[in-house]
């Protein structure tokens, strides 16, 4: 009998795994995968804040700013704040810290379904070919955006985002990023620089041949690795009683970046934090949804403005111009609801001037739609 079994070992399921050992708890880990970071579905960039987890020995770069392309021009950002990691790297260093805090790591396990028995959780996974049980009091779900765990409780899922990455030889300072929802459908484009490459991404539904539109314009440049994923976009779960979900399968991450690093951690510590408690899912819950889980669903909120007004791309270009200072000195890739708020300021300032671009806006679309 363990006292925890975690479904998932990427930075969520080995994070809360290590946390949990150390704690004392008896945890076993499972994870479908072969090698542990393999295939790695995330850029890396991240806040510096996150150093605090990965260790400065994993950064491979520091980004001297970004560069945001609209159909009406593009704007230039400096945030001296950003990083990338190596997110395989990340992968692998907190699976090894779970392992030597006393966690039992079973790979090639893909999990199939729980029953409870007994005051029990039966976990059912497959691996090398037999269907094995393990018998557990917690269940924790780290399994990604399409968790398996999530859809044995009978949680019906987020939307799903799927993105393709491709890795060149390409060294760069400068992250990119693309905005068009003519040609992006319902989320962006990037290239991230990662060290000695880059990475070409994009994610959306109907949009994923854009990235070759990027990459024709390096028509000598070796691509080295193809890969892709899932973003979840919707309101955080937390799981039931005994059943706990957290990092990407509670939707932990931000909608209006994909990003899921630093809400797997806060999952994860909240979680660890709630299991002494008589009522662990209410404790994980307040504790969420009063630290983390306020700004996930700010981003949220914040994704469902865009998703309306993103076209309006002269008020937005001409908004972003106004507001350049301001974003350079509060942007936070981790907090992007920071920013908005101090572009909205900027927006009601500049008001009077702003209208005359939504006017525009309106009536280019008004032009497209009788096309």
């Amino acid at each position: 009998m363990y006292d925890i079994i975690t479904v998932g070992a990427g930075p969520a399921g080995s994070y809360f795994s290590g946390l949990a050992s150390k704690n004392g708890f008896k945890v076993l880990q499972l994870d479908f995968k072969s090698e542990i970071g393999i295939p790695n579905h995330c850029s890396g960039l991240v806040n510096e804040r996150i150093i605090k987890y990965s260790g400065d020995d994993l950064v491979l770069e520091k980004p001297e700013g970004a560069t945001i392309f609209t159909p009406q021009g593009s704007i230039e950002l400096k945030n001296r704040n950003m990083v990338v990691i190596d997110r395989i790297g990340l992968d692998k260093k907190l699976s090894n810290e779970a392992i030597e805090s006393g966690t039992i790591l079973s790979l090639n396990s893909r999990f199939i379904e729980f029953k409870r028995e007994n005051n029990a959780i039966a976990v059912y996974y497959q691996r090398k070919g037999k269907i094995e049980k393990a018998s557990t009091k917690i269940l924790v779900g780290a399994d990604g955006p399409a968790s398996n765990v999530k859809r044995n409780l009978g949680i019906s899922g987020p939307l799903l985002l799927p993105s393709i990455q491709f890795d060149i030889k390409k060294r760069d300072s400068n992250v990119k990023i693309w905005l068009n929802r003519k040609k992006i459908k319902d989320f962006f484009a990037w290239e991230v620089p990662q060290g000695q490459s880059s990475e070409i991404g994009i994610s959306g539904r109907y949009s994923l041949d854009f990235p070759y539109d990027l990459l024709s314009n390096y028509p000598k440049i070796e691509i080295f690795r193809k890969r892709g994923g899932l973003i979840p976009i919707g309101k955080s779960t937390l799981g039931v009683p005994g059943i706990y979900l957290i990092g990407d399968a509670a939707v932990a991450n931000k909608a209006t970046t994909g990003g899921g690093l630093l809400g797997a951690f806060k999952s994860a510590e909240y979680l660890m934090s709630s299991l002494n408690k008589t009522d662990t899912l209410t404790s994980y819950r307040k504790l969420w949804e009063s630290g983390f889980g306020r700004d996930i669903r700010n981003a949220y909120f914040l994704r469902k403005i865009i998703d309306k007004t993103e076209i309006l791309y002269n008020l937005w270009y001409n908004t972003f111009k106004f507001s350049n200072k301001v974003i350079n000195k509060v942007g936070d890739v981790d907090y992007p609801e920071i920013a908005a708020m101090a572009i909205l300021d900027i927006s009601i300032i500049y008001a009077p001037i702003l209208l005359k671009y939504f006017i525009s806006d309106l009536v280019q679309i008004h032009n497209y739609s009788k096309r």
